[in-house]
């Protein structure tokens, strides 16, 4: 079982903003775990940038860390399904300061 962990803001590969309740939806459709915080079960953290505290935490633990746009593409097709009347939460669902490209290095990707 695929355990994983989002931290950050999303956006698909195209840079638009991913709602986070349609990508938990989607994921844990197609099997996924989604789990709020780094467990040793934990087995993937998809981030928006690597300088939080749940990156580096993953890091320390060798567990593998990617993208939202490789996840998506790899997992989901590249497409996020919507769903009904999902409003953004104001705390998850913001454009990121500094995109993922800015703060990764290619070592940091999967």
């Amino acid at each position: 079982m695929l355990n994983v962990v989002f931290t950050g803001p999303a956006t698909d590969s195209s840079n638009r903003p991913v709602i986070r309740r349609d990508l938990v939806a989607a994921v844990e459709a197609k099997g996924f775990t989604v789990q709020g915080s780094i467990r040793t079960s934990t087995t993937i953290l998809v981030a928006s940038r690597i300088d939080t505290v749940k990156a580096k935490s993953a890091r320390d633990r060798k567990l593998t860390v990617t993208t939202y746009a490789a996840f998506i593409d790899a997992v989901l097709g590249g497409e996020v399904p919507k769903c009904e009347a999902t409003a953004p939460n104001k705390y998850t669902d913001h454009a990121a300061e500094k995109p993922f490209s800015d703060v990764f290095t290619e070592k940091d990707i999967l």
